[in-house]
C-alpha cells in the first residue's frame, strides 16, 4: 500500500487522547514490535506532570481514516521514532514536525528503516543547506522473549542486584553518562533529569547489579521501560557494563534481573529490546537468554 491523496497526518500533543483511542489502541495491538517505543513514550508522558509534557505525536491516516503510521518526537534532546508505515509516510511525517521542531537542533530519528530513509531525505530538502553534514545510519535488531522461553544466565555471574532503597541516583547518572558518551549521546545533570531518573528508581525501573568485593561497587546497569496501551510489551534498554568490567558476565545478569523485573510487574507475555546490529556480543547474550530477532530499525545521526 502507498500513500495517496487521502493519505493525512494529524497533531496530538495530549497523551490521555492518545491512549483512549480505540483507533490508537487497534494499530498498538496490530503493532507490537514496530511501534513499541512509541508506547513506551506513551506511558512515560502518561505519569509526567501535564506542565512538562513535551511529546508530539503525529499520526498517519489512511482510507477510511485509518491510522497506517506514526511517529513522536519526545521533546529537545531526544530523536524522533517512526513505525513501520505505508511507502511514502515517512515524507508526510517529517513535512508534519519540520516547522514545529526546526530551531530545536534535531540530530537524529530512530525507527522502521524506510520510513526513516524517506524521513532524512525529505527533512534535508526542507532544511535547504542548513544540513550540511552526511547522514550516520546505523542497524538496530529487535529482539524478543516470551516468559516461558527467559533462560537463566548458564552459569554464576558474582556479584547481585542492588536493593532500589540503596540505589544513589548519582551513581546512575555516571553509569548513564558513560553510556550515553560512548554512543555519542551526553547526558546533561539537569534538575528534569535527576527527578526522572529518582522516578524510575523508585518505580523499581532502574537494575544495578553490584559486585559481591568487600565494598560492593556498580558494574552494570539495566533500565526498562513499561508500555502505555493495553497489550503492549515492556522494553528492556539502556543495558551498560563500563568497560573495565566487562567480560564477567555482569551484563548478563542484569539483563536477566531487568526481563525478569518487567514480567513480574507487567501481565505482558513477551518483553523486547534493540541491539546494535553489529555487536555480536551484546546479541549473543541476549540470545543466551532467550530473546530471538523478531525485526529491524535504522537510527540515523547528523540530519
Amino acid at each position: 500500500m502507498l500513500a495517496s491523496k487521502s493519505t493525512s497526518t494529524t497533531i496530538w500533543r495530549v497523551p490521555d487522547d492518545i491512549r483512549n483511542s480505540p483507533e490508537c489502541t487497534k494499530f498498538f495491538a496490530d503493532h507490537p514490535y514496530d511501534a513499541n517505543v512509541l508506547t513506551t513514550i506513551l506511558a512515560a508522558d502518561l505519569i509526567t506532570a501535564p506542565e512538562k509534557r513535551s511529546t508530539i505525536y503525529v499520526v498517519v491516516h489512511g482510507e477510511s481514516d485509518k491510522i497506517i503510521g506514526m511517529g513522536a518526537y519526545p521533546g529537545k534532546d531526544n530523536p524522533p521514532f517512526l513505525s513501520e508505515m505505508p511507502p511514502g509516510c515517512g515524507v508526510l511525517i517529517s513535512e508534519a514536525l519540520y516547522p514545529l521542531i526546526r530551531d530545536d537542533d534535531v540530530k537524529g530519528v530512530n525507527g522502521a528503516i524506510e520510513p526513516t530513509k524517506e524521513f532524512v531525505s525529505r527533512w534535508r530538502e526542507l532544511a535547504q543547506g542548513d544540513a550540511t553534514a552526511i547522514p550516520d545510519r546505523s542497524l538496530d535488531i529487535m529482539m524478543a522473549v516470551s516468559r516461558a522461553n527467559l533462560r537463566t544466565p548458564r552459569k554464576q555471574i558474582r556479584g547481585q542486584v542492588r536493593d532500589k532503597d540503596a540505589v544513589d541516583v548519582e551513581e546512575v547518572l555516571l553509569l548513564l553518562n558513560d553510556f550515553q558518551e560512548e554512543v555519542g549521546l551526553p547526558v546533561q545533570a539537569t534538575d528534569d533529569i535527576m527527578r526522572r531518573l529518582k522516578q524510575r528508581i523508585a518505580r523499581s525501573e532502574l537494575v544495578i547489579w553490584e559486585s559481591d568485593d568487600p565494598i560492593p561497587a556498580p558494574v552494570a546497569i539495566a533500565g526498562w521501560r513499561p508500555p502505555g496501551s493495553e497489550g503492549g510489551f515492556p522494553r528492556v534498554g539502556p543495558v551498560f557494563t563500563p568497560k573495565q568490567f566487562r567480560g564477567c558476565g555482569f551484563a548478563t545478569a542484569a539483563t536477566y534481573a531487568v526481563t525478569k523485573l518487567a514480567f513480574g510487574m507487567t501481565t505482558a507475555e513477551e518483553v523486547i529490546l534493540y541491539a546494535e546490529k553489529e555487536n555480536l556480543i551484546s546479541t549473543r547474550v541476549y540470545k543466551n537468554l532467550g530473546y530471538e530477532t523478531v525485526g529491524q530499525s535504522a537510527r540515523y545521526r547528523n540530519l
